[in-house]
């Protein structure tokens, strides 16, 4: 399990994320990400990108916990 600020990167590769939020099952923000097909234990992160102009830029996204390593390369789910 993942815990907020773990360091995860797509299996698929991609730079390393932050975890800012685990679903749980309880509240509103779980209730709309679960309409999306999200789960219990899939997380929100964020991570930036660098613009062409060299300027950073704060990405944040939900992702399955099945589609995360960890820092190590170990699968999080």
């Amino acid at each position: 399990m993942v815990d907020v600020d773990d360091i995860v990167r797509l299996k698929s590769g991609g730079p390393d994320m932050v975890v800012e939020y685990v679903f749980q099952d309880d509240g509103t923000r779980e209730k709309a990400a679960f309409l999306r097909g999200f789960a219990e234990g899939d997380v929100v992160c964020t991570w930036q990108h660098i613009l062409p102009t060299g300027s950073t830029k704060v990405m944040r996204e939900a992702f399955k916990a099945a589609t995360l390593v960890d820092e190590k390369g170990k699968e999080i789910s």
